[in-house]
């Protein structure tokens, strides 16, 4: 169960999703010598994006056969995204099922609940699965394959943004 000092230690990927996290982050094939993400930060950043999306949620697997670590310093040098990440998960999660004003308030005054930070691990999880999924389903084993089925998780983002309507220059005059 993550806590408040979630982003201050270093954080075990473990089991199923150990294994997940090091075929999304090592290199898909020797041709391209290309990976998916660079590195596990990055992973983890979007995997809670993601999930939250998708309203997916998964707990953390407890097997210790193998692991993968997230260093504390990775945290601190990915600080701002995380924070922005973080603060989107907490505002958003269970959107139908818990009151706006308390999702603000977790968002923004109760920060270091331990309950936002069990949200914030469970919805990263939960879209690792679903990163996972997209990319590795199909059987996909080059560089190009694994980026044709990444494309295909973000389309409904490139749908979303063509229905916001860009404001004027003239809106914007006194």
């Amino acid at each position: 169960m993550a806590n408040k000092n979630m982003f201050m230690q270093e954080y075990l990927f473990k089991g199923k999703q150990c294994d997940m996290v090091n075929a999304l982050t090592n290199k898909i094939d020797l041709e391209s010598d290309a990976k998916i993400f660079s590195s596990t930060i990055e992973l983890f950043i979007f995997a809670a994006l993601i999930g939250c999306y998708h309203n997916k949620r998964s707990k953390p697997i407890k097997d210790n056969k193998n692991v993968t670590k997230i260093f504390p310093g990775q945290f601190q040098s990915h600080s701002v995204e995380l924070k922005r990440a973080f603060k989107i998960v907490t505002l958003t999660a269970n959107s139908d099922a818990v009151d706006p004003i308390e999702r603000l308030n977790n968002t923004f005054r109760y920060t270091d609940a331990d309950d936002n930070f069990t949200i914030f691990e469970e919805y990263m999880l939960g879209g690792l699965e679903i990163i996972y999924d997209a990319i590795f389903s199909d059987g996909d084993t080059t560089y190009q394959d694994c980026l044709v089925s990444l494309n295909k998780l973000l389309d409904p983002f490139n749908e979303q943004k063509e229905d916001v309507v860009s404001p004027s220059n003239e809106d914007f005059l006194f």
